[in-house]
C-alpha cells in the first residue's frame, strides 16, 4: 500500500500515514494542489539534485526515467509549468521540461497554465506555430484531430519544426527562470524524443 502512495516522493519510505477518517488528503484548492506538487522540488534539492525534470504526468515521468534521469530528480508539474519552474529556480535548481507535444505547444505559445480551460485548443496553437514555418504543413495540421497525429506529419518534414517548438517553449521558460531554463524535450505518446532544445554545455545528467 505504501508504494502506491505519494509518500516516497516526499522522502517517507517504509510505511503509510493514516490521516483523518479515510487516510486520504485531497487538496481542495489550486494553491493547495500546487503547494503539494512544489514540495517534491524541495525533496529533489534535499537529495542533492542540481537539475529537475518537470513532466506533466505519468507518461512524461516514465519517458524521463527511460532517458536516464534519476527518479528523485523527476517531478510532475500537472498543468502548472510556470509556477513549478519558478519554484524550482528559487531552490537553485536548473529546469528541464519534458512532455508530449500537446502540452508543450501551449508552453511554446506562452501559457503558464496548460489546462484546457485556460488555453486555446492545442491543435489551433500547433497550426498557428507551424504557419510561421510552412503554410502548407500548417493547413495539413489544422485538419488533424490530435497532436499525436501531427507528430507523424511534422517528423516527416524533418526535425526542424519540432525542434523549433521546443526552442519556443524554452524561450517561454527563460521568461520564467532566466538562465536556469536548461532545456525542453518533446516526446510522443510512446515516450520517444521527437524534438528538443537543450543547453549542450549542461546537458549531462546531474
Amino acid at each position: 500500500m505504501a508504494r502506491k502512495t505519494f509518500n516516497s516522493r516526499l522522502g517517507i519510505v517504509g510505511g503509510v500515514s493514516i490521516l483523518g477518517t479515510s487516510g486520504i488528503v485531497r487538496p481542495m484548492s489550486k494553491p493547495a494542489w500546487r503547494d503539494a506538487l512544489a514540495f517534491q522540488l524541495s525533496q529533489a534539492a534535499a537529495l542533492g539534485s542540481e537539475t529537475v525534470v518537470l513532466t506533466p504526468g505519468n507518461l512524461g515521468e516514465q519517458s524521463a526515467q527511460r532517458l536516464g534521469w534519476p527518479a528523485g530528480a523527476i517531478v510532475q508539474m500537472s498543468n502548472w509549468p510556470g509556477y513549478m519552474a519558478r519554484a524550482g529556480a528559487r531552490l537553485g535548481l536548473d529546469i528541464v521540461i519534458l512532455g508530449h507535444l500537446g502540452k508543450l505547444i501551449k508552453i511554446a505559445a506562452g501559457y503558464e497554465n496548460t489546462h484546457h480551460m485556460e488555453t486555446p485548443d492545442r491543435m489551433k496553437l500547433l497550426a498557428d506555430h507551424v504557419r510561421n514555418l510552412d503554410i502548407e504543413l500548417s493547413r495539413t495540421v489544422s485538419e488533424l484531430s490530435s497532436a499525436e497525429a501531427a507528430i507523424g506529419h511534422l517528423s516527416a518534414s524533418g526535425p526542424s519544426v519540432l525542434n523549433d517548438i521546443a526552442r519556443a517553449a524554452r524561450e517561454t521558460m527563460r521568461t520564467w527562470v532566466g538562465a536556469r531554463a536548461l532545456g525542453v524535450i518533446v516526446t510522443d505518446l510512446a515516450g520517444a524524443v521527437v524534438g528538443q532544445d537543450m543547453d549542450d554545455a549542461k546537458g549531462a545528467l546531474r
